[in-house]
């Protein structure tokens, strides 16, 4: 169904709590089962996981990520590598982008779902309350373009972000 995905999204939303200090899962408990049906607490791997397994259940291919998130400021903190040549890494034809290193803390860790969607492949799906906001996060001002400045406002913006979502959901 074309509404399951939106769902399971706003059903986390807004019946679910999100917090780095959920508390131990009774011993005995099944971790996703007492998530979903008791705590109803917790951070971005409680979220994925138990998201995952249920789109597995309605049918929807879905496979649990993970990673780190990029803000704003953390992109504007890159160290441009001069030895690296973007054309190695991108086919965009932009000779004015620069390959740069970030330093990403623990902090910036994060977990996801991502569902596979026909002829466009796996499509983040963020399910996490306190992420939908921030996860793709816009820098306040733009650098030099880099790649990774580039991939947050042309490829990851909200705009694209949304009409994927909006494609994933009317493919199911």
């Amino acid at each position: 169904s074309e509404t399951v995905i939106e769902d399971i999204i706003r059903v986390f939303q807004q019946e679910y709590e999100y917090t780095l200090m959920p508390g131990k899962v009774p011993a005995g408990k099944d971790f996703v089962t007492y998530f979903l049906s008791e705590s109803k607490k917790g951070y971005c791997s409680y979220f994925a996981t138990s998201a995952t397994l249920l789109f597995r259940c309605a049918g929807i291919p879905a496979r649990y990520a993970g990673g780190y998130k990029l803000s704003g400021d953390t992109i504007d903190d890159g160290v441009v590598i001069e030895e690296e040549i973007p054309e190695e890494w991108l086919v965009l034809g932009d000779t004015d982008l620069k390959v740069e290193r970030y330093e990403i803390s623990d902090t910036g860790a994060h977990a996801w779902v991502e569902i596979y969607v026909p002829r466009l492949g796996w499509i983040p799906v963020e399910v996490t309350p306190s992420a939908d906001m921030n996860f793709w996060e816009q820098p306040e001002e733009e650098e030099e373009e880099g790649i990774a400045q580039y991939l947050v406002t042309t490829v990851f913006s909200p705009e694209n972000i949304q009409n994927v979502r909006r494609a994933a959901v009317s493919t199911f």
